[in-house]
């Protein structure tokens, strides 16, 4: 059972988690904030050591629109030490697919900004997903597509085995990847 169960491990990591090694870069997009000041801390870090200029993240359009949500999430992001001068709030829609229409919304910036690289900070367990799914649309403008993973809700690349919610989080990873090779993958030109 234990053998079986280690090699269940290494093909689901396989399948659902990629990392990039990255020194340098000057442009950084947050993935899935959904309200997690960890996960963001967590950005901030990448972005002070790959000294990025410019912090970039997904924000509902809805949310956005509204004067007292958005001011509500900035000050709720300077709370907490991030500069909001270097942050560039990109307005995504929430219907589905959202990994699809996120990558959109970010490249389309990414285009408009005049970034020829980024990096991608996600969850690991959605990492693999990401990047095929953002380089696939940022390929027709030459624009390189960096995946730095950080902890999302306490589950991360080298821990996401050890408990139930980490397998949990794994199968969900697993059908949506899938959904995205049978029937999304398609509707990218």
């Amino acid at each position: 059972m234990g053998f079986t169960l280690y090699m269940l491990r290494e093909q689901i990591h396989n399948f659902l988690i990629t990392e990039d090694s990255v020194n340098k870069c000057d442009h950084l997009v947050v993935e899935n904030w959904t309200g997690s000041v960890t996960m963001f801390k967590e950005a901030n870090k990448v972005a002070d050591r790959i000294g990025s200029t410019s912090i970039g993240t997904i924000y509902e359009q809805d949310k956005l629109l509204k004067t007292r949500s958005r001011t509500r999430f900035l000050r709720r992001i300077a709370s907490i030490g991030i500069d909001t001068t270097r942050l560039i709030l990109i307005p995504v829609t929430t219907e589905s697919p959202r990994t699809l229409n996120n990558a959109r919304a970010v490249i389309e910036t990414a285009r408009r900004e005049g970034w020829k690289e980024f990096v991608l900070v996600t969850h690991a367990l959605h990492s693999a997903r990401s990047k095929e799914i953002y380089s696939l649309v940022a390929r027709k403008y030459n624009i390189r597509v960096y995946v730095i993973t950080v902890p999302f809700r306490g589950v991360t690349a080298k821990n996401w085995f050890t408990t139930p919610r980490g397998w949990l989080m794994a199968f969900i990873q697993m059908g949506k990847k899938i959904y995205y090779l049978l029937f999304v993958q398609r509707y990218i030109k």
